[in-house]
């Protein structure tokens, strides 16, 4: 399954120094704490990662000792790499409904859109097929 996080560094606290925002229309001389984080802020994205990675651990997933943003469950049989605010959800054929336990779960805790089977993630052209039990990936645009 292939799920979008809507807004995911608001779901990030602001850590460290306090930070503070001027809006559009405020006051001269207004000033607001910022609380979380936003696109834009040096280290939201960062903040977003360690928000999204203890949730994983929370559920009991382990990351990928040579990419922090792959998490597999070995119990679960599922897998679920991560780019940014995009997430990719698999799992066992026999483990379906681990998966979709684990989508709502991801659904509770953060505001997600299931956009359903996925058909291109990071450039790359994905094509299921549940009843021979395979995915197949390609880069065929890239190939003339």
């Amino acid at each position: 399954m292939h799920s979008d996080v809507v807004s995911a560094y608001l779901h990030a606290h602001m850590t460290g120094p306090t930070k503070y925002i001027h809006l559009p229309g405020d006051e001269k001389g207004m000033a607001r704490i910022l609380y979380k984080a936003l696109n834009g802020v040096d280290n939201a994205g960062q903040l977003w990662h360690k928000r999204y990675d203890k949730f994983m651990h929370q559920e009991g997933f382990m990351k990928n000792c040579r990419d922090p943003c792959l998490y597999h469950h070995s119990t679960r049989g599922l897998q679920g790499p991560r780019y940014v605010d995009d997430i990719l959800s698999s799992c066992d054929p026999e483990k379906e409904e681990g998966l979709q336990k684990f989508l709502k779960t991801l659904a509770i805790e953060f505001k997600i859109r299931n956009l359903g089977e996925p058909k291109k993630f990071l450039g790359m052209e994905i094509a299921c097929f549940k009843d021979l039990g395979f995915c197949c990936i390609t880069r065929a645009i890239y190939v003339h």
